[in-house]
């Protein structure tokens, strides 16, 4: 067992050992090559995190103007309704109506008692004037399906804004909108609520007026000549979106982000190297249970020609007619009768485990008395004990709660115990079945005075094929799979199984079922 095993170690060593220590003399000495790359993936996040408070500022602006056209298109109140929407979005000063073909005259629907109508209106005609060739394209934009929405500053007022886009008209033709915004308002109630989730902990995220070239907003004290990266608002013009790291320069960062590299390198190599041992670990185990089932086979080989082989014995005689007296006829019949029963029940443990290897098997579970069910197995199994000279003895907790099971599978695992308990019992041959309850749990036992197991080797006995490996346990014949089929009965029936055993004292194995 040891040479294939030592063979197998090599193998790994040479496949997967080797070039992962010659990855990681590679990885080690190329990590100061990846500044460049660290820096412009630093750069892309920079973009991203900006990118994003941009669109936000935009949907939120997309969202307005889908709003105004709702609420023109609607019938009736819509000057009131407006009223409202401007009381619940701050930034918005006032909200005016322009035809296409006449610009000079805004229509206010709502505006600011702080704003003189007769001003703004001939300001907002001064910047339409001014920018009418933006300001045309907006109906083809609207036709083809697209809603643009225009910002247009005005030049006597450096804290309003005019946003400007096409709406759908009443039936006969389309018509622009626009919102006065405060600037400010703009700022501290939509665009730093964003500026707060997507920079965390980690970004100072900043609005610049580029006039000034002075911070009107952070996330957190900055200086202007601090920032990394800038990009222009898209709907505030004359403003930018700032940012840079919090508490670190670029080259710091990216310095950290290579001992960072460093250590998950180290993680990989350690989790690389901890698989191997698990991989061998469960090589060896394989190993082993191959040579368990080799066991396996001699073992059942033996069992099966054995009761074989005497069924055959006893049968000749029979038919030759040697046998003289009914007496000893009908010993000759009890012995292959036994024997047959003998050989179903080994034929039956290899197929109900062959069942539960393959999923196959099915449990029907119905409301279950124990102590019922105890008491049946008693009837069958009483004569056999009382045979082989053996003291049985049952103690049934009156009163017991059901359960839900499967009366014949529960049946099958206490049989498989009283015949373990039979089969390694010494000198003192007396076997306990008992009932009860412990909290929510009612259980069966079964308990014996036999040879016991070590403590070492109960972990193990619900192996498949698995056998003790010294004294009485190992060299009684067996198949290794009664205990193994009684653990997957119990775990479908969502249960558990206590062992205590002492060598030289005796076992019990207790099972476990929940209440119904």
């Amino acid at each position: 067992m040891n040479r294939p095993l030592t063979k197998i170690i090599l193998i790994i060593f040479i496949v997967i050992l080797l070039p992962l220590i010659g990855f990681t003399v590679y990885q080690l000495s190329s990590i100061s090559e990846n500044e460049e790359v660290l820096q412009e993936i630093y750069s892309n996040q920079l973009e991203s995190i900006l990118f994003s408070v941009n669109q936000h500022s935009d949907d939120v602006v997309s969202s307005w103007a889908g709003t105004v056209e709702r609420h023109l298109l609607s019938s009736g109140q819509t000057s009131e309704k407006l009223r409202q929407f401007t009381n619940d979005f701050p930034p918005i000063e006032g909200v005016f109506l322009l035809s296409y073909v006449d610009r000079s005259t805004p229509v206010f629907q709502t505006l600011s008692p702080s704003i003189d109508e007769k001003t703004i209106s001939a300001r907002i005609t001064e910047v339409l004037r001014e920018n009418s060739g933006a300001v045309s394209k907006l109906e083809g934009y609207f036709k083809s399906g697209f809603r643009k929405i225009e910002s247009l500053e005005i030049k006597d007022d450096n804290n309003l804004i005019i946003l400007l886009f096409a709406v759908r008209g009443d039936g006969k033709e389309n018509s622009l909108a626009g919102l006065v915004v405060n600037k400010r308002s703009f700022i501290s109630e939509v665009i730093s609520r964003r500026i707060g989730r997507a920079a965390g902990d980690k970004f100072t995220l900043a609005v610049l007026s580029d006039a000034r070239d002075s911070i009107v907003y952070s996330n957190f004290p900055v200086k202007a000549a601090e920032i990394d990266r800038k990009k222009e608002l898209w709907v505030l013009k004359g403003y930018s979106l700032g940012i840079s790291l919090k508490g670190e320069t670029l080259s710091e960062a990216i310095s950290e982000r290579g001992k960072r590299n460093l250590y998950i390198l180290l993680l990989i190599n350690l989790l690389f190297i901890s698989g191997i041992i698990l991989v061998l670990i469960n090589i060896r185990r394989q190993i082993r249970l191959a040579q368990i089932k080799s066991d396996f086979v001699s073992n059942v080989s033996h069992e099966l020609r054995t009761p074989l082989a005497l069924i055959t014995m006893f049968a000749e005689t029979l038919e030759t007619g040697r046998v003289k007296g009914e007496d000893k006829v009908k010993e000759y019949y009890q012995i292959i009768s036994a024997e047959a029963n003998r050989l179903s029940k080994i034929v039956n443990s290899i197929l109900n485990f062959s069942q539960m290897e393959s999923g196959k098997r099915r449990y029907s579970f119905r409301e279950t008395s124990l102590n019922e069910l105890v008491e049946k197995v008693a009837e069958t199994y009483t004569f056999h004990l009382k045979n082989k000279g053996f003291q049985f003895h049952m103690n049934l907790s009156p009163g017991l709660p059901a359960v839900s099971a499967d009366p014949d599978a529960v049946s099958e695992a206490t049989i498989n115990l009283i015949d373990n308990a039979m089969k390694y019992s010494n000198e003192v041959k007396e076997i306990v079945v008992s009932t009860g309850v412990v909290g929510k749990m009612v259980f069966i036992s079964v308990k014996d005075k036999g040879v016991g197991i070590a403590a070492g080797e109960i972990r193990q006995i619900f192996d498949k094929f698995y056998r003790v490996t010294s004294g009485l346990t190992h060299n009684t014949k067996g198949t290794g799979l009664g205990l193994t089929i009684v653990k997957h009965i119990i775990d479908a029936h969502k249960g558990k199984i206590e062992v205590k055993s002492t060598p030289g004292e005796g076992s019990e194995f207790i099972l476990f079922l929940p209440q119904r």
